[in-house]
């Protein structure tokens, strides 16, 4: 009888102890909330992406849509990735026109926009960036509610397809962004840009019980007219998040464990008595 015990605990670990993967492919918009979007900007899930458009620039554009198929605890461990296209470089016209396609991590609760400066969001984001000079590189930007916006790990690289990767560490309080220089292409080889602790110097004030919450962005513009980007020259795909239980759940199969076993030696107990 223990050995059964012990063969159906085993069966309980291998399908509530395992990482949970959730894969997007946006072939429906069933999992993001409609984009959030400022002047010409904008976000919309069609022919199997999330494509960013700025048909009509102004001198700031932007969108943004929000996961709804999730939120991600502060106590266990979880990551998220995405492959993003960056082809618009050809249109970047002048050099002080840009544009970001981004993978955001922020606070649940809080409000994400990219008008607001400060930030009115504790936010952390995995950013290939391109503009119209010298600036071809892979980011981490960052922001802390009525604070600043801060930019670190710069990496130059002119890819035009990659992928972003955000990584949650509960044991350090560490978010820690990546990218993959040639996205989808073989396999994914992850290489660092930078970490925050949002439990130290970047303190979110976050309790056991707070979540956070993800969202795709896209950012253009210039001093005057950003640049137009067409359907295809800006767009997400592959989106995946996985999550990891969190250790209480270890300890609830234990427990059981635990009473299944009492339980048994009990009813051995009493047939024998």
């Amino acid at each position: 009888m223990p050995n059964r015990i012990l063969s159906f605990l085993a069966l309980l670990a291998a399908i509530g102890l395992r990482a949970q993967t959730v894969t997007d492919d946006f072939s429906s918009a069933t999992n993001w909330a409609a984009a959030s979007s400022f002047g010409g900007g904008a976000l919309a899930i069609s022919g199997g992406r999330a494509n960013y458009t700025a048909t009509t620039p102004t001198d700031y554009d932007w969108s943004i849509m929000t996961w709804t198929g999730g939120t991600y605890s502060y106590t266990s461990n979880w990551e998220v990735q995405v492959d993003v296209h960056a082809g618009a470089a050809g249109v970047l016209t002048t050099g002080n026109q840009y544009f970001y396609g981004s993978l955001t991590v922020f606070r649940t609760g809080d409000t994400l926009n990219g008008n607001d400066d400060p930030p009115a969001a504790n936010l952390l984001s995995a950013d290939i960036l391109r503009n119209g000079g010298s600036e071809s590189q892979f980011q981490t930007g960052w922001g802390l509610v009525g604070d600043n916006y801060y930019e670190a790990g710069n990496v130059n690289n002119s890819s035009t397809d990659a992928a972003l990767r955000v990584v949650f560490d509960s044991a350090t309080k560490t978010l820690t962004t990546y990218y993959d220089a040639d996205g989808a292409t073989g396999t994914y080889i992850w290489t660092s840009l930078s970490s925050i602790d949002v439990d130290g110097a970047q303190n979110w004030n976050m309790t056991g019980a707070s979540t956070f919450s993800l969202a795709l962005a896209s950012y253009s513009g210039d001093d005057t007219t950003g640049p137009a980007i067409g359907a295809g020259g800006v767009h997400f795909d592959n989106f995946s998040v996985t999550a990891i239980p969190e250790p209480s759940t270890y300890a609830t199969l234990a427990g059981l464990g635990a009473l299944g076993l009492a339980a048994w030696r009990r009813r051995r107990i009493a047939a024998s008595a």
